[in-house]
């Protein structure tokens, strides 16, 4: 009885069986392709290998013929002959339910683009799934984030991350996490909901605080970002919007940096504020610090940008003291790059008990008031003002402020504190 042959292929087709009479010892024969990956032809003439065998594949020839075979890579698993073997399907298991091959998939599958395939690794791949029980996972993700369990394996600690494109360091652009931590890339992250702008390095953040609330931060670049919390922040209790702000306070909406008149919602201060409801449009700035005016030249003090067409109260004061040197005048201006006209009652006076004023008017913009008295030195002075403004083409509303002389040996320092409001009149 013949016995069982195996044989080792390469790319170049070789005899694996001699024909020999039915009447013989062999009346069947089975090739069987033990290769896991890779294909086998075989032919009953050398130049005619066109018959296939899949991997783990096998089939059944007339033992008559002389057989021939080619396997597709060097070095791949043998092609084993057995004489008076019948036809058999190996199968995609093994004993117990095994996948016995690295994967079976369907005829149109190509990664990431069509069709299915289930893997020996535990990995599989589907166009589309419909679980009708619960679907269970450590990590889920897709192409532009991931839901992480917080195990390291993306981020240190459970949530929503979403990035501008495939995840990488530098791209993330929102989370939603209680705690704050990292990913895999680098990118540090805040608790709460976070948006974050690479571009500009600022980050806002909701539901981190106590009670819930807004805040928003700058940040240095990704990997290892450093966040700091702005001087400006919103938070919300369970009644009211409490806006704390140490520069610039203003109500923005549309496509100007003003509230259309047909807004809603009024902004009011509680004590120790200035208890003024501000409305919808109403803007207010003060300075934060000290701003040097030594210069004929006019020196923006406080300013307003993509302030809308339409009428304006404007009020403020503007504190400042004056250096030893020549004696000259410390001149205020309507100024900025949106056109209007102005009617503004000012009144300049030094600080102190027995305060006299000298008051005149501003009706030009970019120009100095009626008045402007000659000032002594090393002493404090307020410029005060209110009036209207009423703007035709939409531009920067400033204040500015310049020296009345050339002289260099007096110069003017405006104060913290001086403060300037816009408001819409109608």
């Amino acid at each position: 009885m013949a016995t069982t042959i195996a044989i080792n292929l390469s790319t170049q087709g070789k005899q694996v069986w001699s024909g020999r009479n039915k009447t013989g010892d062999v009346n069947t024969l089975l090739l069987i392709n033990t290769d896991l990956t890779n294909a086998v032809t075989v032919g009953n003439d050398l130049t005619g290998l066109v018959v296939p065998i899949p991997p783990n594949g096998s089939i059944s020839v007339d033992p008559v013929e002389n057989w021939y075979a080619q396997g597709s890579v060097a070095g791949q698993k043998p092609l084993v002959i057995v004489p008076n073997g019948q036809a058999n399907f190996r199968g995609l298991s093994q004993g117990q339910g095994s996948i016995a091959i690295p994967s079976f998939f369907s005829p149109n599958f190509v990664h990431g683009v069509s069709g299915w395939s289930i893997n020996q690794d535990g990995s599989a791949e589907f166009q589309n799934a419909l679980i009708r029980g619960t679907l269970t996972a450590s990590n889920v993700t897709f192409p532009n984030g991931y839901l992480s369990n917080g195990d390291g394996t993306y981020t240190t600690t459970a949530g929503l991350f979403i990035y501008n494109g495939t995840p990488a360091a530098g791209n993330l652009i929102f989370s939603q996490t209680n705690t704050a931590g990292n990913d895999t890339f680098g990118n540090n992250y805040l608790p709460g909901t976070s948006n974050y702008d690479n571009t500009a390095h600022i980050a806002t953040q909701n539901g981190a605080t106590s009670p819930i609330g807004f805040q928003w931060y700058t940040f240095t670049a990704n990997p290892g970002a450093v966040f700091t919390l702005n001087s400006g922040f919103t938070i919300f209790d369970t009644v009211n919007l409490i806006i704390a702000c140490l520069d610039k306070l203003q109500l923005a909406g549309g496509l100007g940096a003003l509230l259309a008149t047909t807004a809603h919602g009024y902004l009011q201060t509680t004590a120790p504020g200035d208890l003024v409801n501000y409305t919808s449009g109403h803007n207010l700035t003060f300075n934060g610090g000290t701003v040097p005016i030594n210069s004929t030249t006019p020196i923006t003090v406080h300013s307003f940008a993509r302030v809308l067409p339409g009428r304006y109260l404007v009020r403020g004061v503007i504190r400042f003291t004056s250096s030893t040197g020549t004696i000259q005048p410390m001149l205020m201006r309507l100024a900025g790059n949106a056109t209007f006209t102005c009617a503004v009652k000012v009144k300049i006076h030094q600080e102190g008990a027995n305060v006299v004023y000298n008051t005149g008017y501003i009706s030009t913009q970019n120009a100095d008031p009626n008045v402007g008295p000659n000032l002594a030195n090393s002493l404090t002075y307020q410029w005060e003002y209110e009036g209207y403004i009423d703007v035709s083409v939409q531009g920067t509303y400033a204040i500015t402020c310049r020296q009345g002389l050339s002289a260099a040996d007096e110069t003017f320092t405006v104060l913290a504190a001086s403060w300037a409001v816009l408001q819409p009149a109608n």
